[in-house]
């Protein structure tokens, strides 16, 4: 809300809504197309359909590769925002879901936060719909509420395992975080709440 339609200026953590009216459906996610910044979880109060808790649970600035990585470990870029290539950003030649496959950096990012928008044509697992409901919007989450909230992290056990670890195993670009970094430099984050009624021929409502 603060941003006032105006987005958001990157890297930042995004919780984005389609509003619907009555008994229509509303879209909703959460997205790291823009990069990551902190952790936000939405989940649904009431309402009727693929009602499910998404966003990232994860501190994906622990796992952010040294080159999207914002000084301070404040922040991780998305490749688009770092590099501007086509292939990355998913324009031009790349500008269809069939040409822009997810690439390595958008591996990564989905790996951490599995329900999140890790690139622009991430559609299939990232975007949920909901009719009639009232959505919480939880930044820096330390309890998930909701029963639908499995399937948020990528591991119980903290570490870096499965696709992560197949990422990284490989690849000199992610050879720090396959051993774990202990110089990233971790923010204190306020937990804030937002509960919001729908309301009648709302259409989009930026977060």
């Amino acid at each position: 809300m603060e941003c006032h339609d105006a987005g958001a200026t990157p890297p930042a953590t995004l919780a984005e809504f389609t509003l619907g009216s009555g008994s229509t459906q509303d879209f909703y996610d959460v997205s790291l197309v823009d990069g990551y910044n902190l952790q936000m979880i939405v989940e649904v109060n009431g309402g009727s359909g693929n009602c499910v808790t998404t966003g990232c649970v994860d501190d994906l600035n622990r796992w952010c590769p040294t080159e999207l990585r914002v000084d301070g470990g404040g922040g991780c870029r998305s490749a688009c925002d770092a590099f501007g290539s086509p292939e990355y950003c998913c324009k031009g030649a790349f500008g269809t879901p069939e040409t822009c496959r997810p690439t390595a950096y958008a591996q990564v990012f989905k790996a951490t936060c599995p329900r999140s928008y890790s690139y622009a044509y991430d559609d299939a697992t990232s975007t949920f719909t909901c009719a009639g409901a009232d959505y919480i919007i939880t930044f820096c989450p330390s309890i998930l509420s909701n029963k639908n909230a499995k399937g948020l992290t990528k591991s119980t056990d903290g570490r870096v395992s499965g696709t992560l670890d197949g990422l990284f195993s490989n690849s000199s670009l992610y050879a720090d975080l396959a051993v774990g970094r202990s110089n990233v430099v971790s923010r204190p984050c306020i937990k804030l709440e937002l509960v919001k009624t729908l309301i009648n021929n709302v259409k989009d409502l930026p977060v």
